[in-house]
């Protein structure tokens, strides 16, 4: 959801504030037509205006609940871009009728960010030429500036965020069946993926308060034991619910005092994942996947997370696998130079630089993003060059290089690349914008925040892009959330809110201690 802060100047009235505006109840059906509830304001229309003006046509409309249609026409050109800070300066003349509304002319200047969300608009809407009408002759101006959201945030957003958690948890375990699953849910690559969505629930269970002993998880962890998980996704799933639910024994493959023995499944699915790993270095979906050699960045991810979740029970991975993996993630950059300072601030508490928190000196890198295949100039898809959430993938993925892989003379390296990454994303990300840059639809987004919670609290991240990362998340999050406590987005019932409530409970920061 996007705020503004919204002044309006009426003719020679001055100029007054108006409470911050929310602009969500706009559907957009295509590239061409929107859709408004009934009785839209000026102030919508002006809000609509400026949002849409950097991608509309030539004549677009927009629809209200009503059915009535309203007639936008106009063509905005971009005037100034500036290099540095990424920001694009648009100028427009739109005239607006229709449904029983007098035309108006409409001129905006919209600033974007680099990453395409409007920033800032000036917005003035006047009478038409020969409209005549006494009642119009005076002109509006409307002024929006993007609203940081710690400004919209409630008193009582923590017991918010505690109250969704518990909902969510709630219809969860309702969707349990009998024998311990969580019903079926199928894949287009390898079909039947049952057993993954069930541990992806157990685990989501654990992370959001539930204990290792509780019914519900031992009757899970009993059906996926019974099952032939072959998948990479399943595996690494797998591997991530026994760890948490088993207790960690060992830390980078060394024994803890008193640690009990890790359970033969778990090294079962540890040994079958290590198997899965490809010539190139990384993962594809493994199983009855038809093309063996297919690989991309997002299995990669979690396998390695799987294996993460390995070692801390005390299994060893071949040093073959980690220097093969190394490669294969850093083939997936794109850098964009120049270089730019990033002060990355870490800590989990207080304000986005206030106590608890703290700000590092400064350092110079050239951002690099990362994509869910190899970068390929000839393809313009999204899969092919870099996005929020395989940028997060990467630095989850390099963070485990880094702690368990054996880091040694190449650490300082494996660090240098996970800045360059946050430099990316300090550059591009937006909760709004966070999964594919806007190319894959709305699907992704719980997805690619549950990438960026596990890359931003495996490396004590508190800030990205100047923003609170989980609080404009969480805020997301819960305007997404349904009546029944669940979410939907792009994936099963199941999978959507396991990918919501991991991103509220912070799953990645409870299993580092932070």
């Amino acid at each position: 959801m996007l705020r503004y802060r919204v002044h309006r100047t009426v003719g020679d009235r001055g100029r007054r504030a108006a409470p911050i505006l929310l602009v969500h109840g706009y559907e957009f059906r295509d590239a061409g037509a929107a859709y408004l509830p009934a009785a839209p304001r000026l102030e919508d229309l002006a809000a609509l205006v400026a949002f849409r003006t950097p991608s509309a046509g030539t004549g677009w409309s927009v629809r209200i609940a009503s059915g009535e249609r309203i007639e936008v026409s106009g063509k905005p050109e971009p005037t100034q871009r500036d290099t540095e800070s990424g920001e694009t300066r648009f100028r427009a003349t739109w005239r607006v009728d229709g449904a029983g509304m007098t035309a108006r002319m409409c001129r905006a200047t919209v600033i974007t960010s680099a990453g395409g969300v409007v920033s800032r608009a000036v917005v003035s809407l006047g009478p038409a030429s020969g409209t005549g009408d006494p009642a119009t002759s005076q002109e509006e101006t409307w002024e929006l500036e993007l609203a940081d959201r710690r400004s919209c945030r409630p008193a009582e957003f923590g017991g918010q965020v505690n109250a969704a958690i518990d909902r969510g948890r709630a219809w969860l375990s309702l969707r349990q069946k009998e024998d311990g699953s969580f019903g079926p849910y199928s894949f287009h690559r390898v079909g039947d993926m049952s057993a993954g969505q069930a541990a992806l629930c157990a685990y989501t269970l654990l992370a959001s308060g539930a204990s290792p002993g509780d019914a519900r998880i031992r009757k899970a962890l009993s059906w996926i034991e019974s099952r032939d998980i072959r998948t990479t996704y399943e595996l690494s799933i797998s591997l991530m619910l026994l760890e948490r639910a088993e207790g960690v024994v060992a830390v980078r493959g060394k024994p803890l005092p008193g640690a009990s023995s890790s359970s033969a499944l778990a090294r079962t699915l540890h040994d079958r994942l290590i198997s899965l790993q490809s010539a190139s270095g990384g993962w594809g979906y493994g199983g009855a996947s038809p093309d063996a050699s297919y690989t991309d960045l997002s299995n990669t991810q979690m396998a390695l997370l799987g294996l993460r979740a390995g070692v801390r029970m005390g299994f060893l991975v071949p040093a073959k696998v980690w220097s093969g993996v190394r490669t294969y993630v850093e083939s997936h950059a794109t850098r964009e130079p120049p270089e730019v300072k990033v002060a990355l601030v870490r800590g989990r508490t207080g304000g986005a630089a206030g106590k608890g928190a703290t700000r590092e000196a400064a350092r110079a890198f050239v951002p690099a993003g990362y994509s869910y295949f190899q970068p390929d100039p000839v393809r313009s898809g999204s899969d092919w060059r870099p996005t929020g959430s395989m940028t997060s993938a990467a630095i989850s993925s390099m963070i485990v290089l880094r702690d368990f892989g054996g880091g040694g003379p190449d650490r300082a390296s494996i660090d240098a690349s996970i800045q360059s990454a946050w430099s990316w994303m300090d550059r591009h990300w937006t909760v709004d914008r966070c999964a594919f840059l806007g190319d894959e639809g709305p699907g992704w987004t719980l997805y690619s925040l549950w990438s960026l919670e596990r890359a931003a609290d495996l490396d004590d991240v508190r800030t990205v892009g100047g923003k609170d990362w989980y609080f404009d998340g969480a805020v997301e999050i819960l305007e997404r959330q349904r009546a029944d406590g669940s979410w939907a987005a792009g994936f099963s019932e199941e999978s959507s809110t396991c990918f919501a409530l991991l991103f509220l409970a912070r799953s990645a920061a409870s299993t580092t201690g932070r």
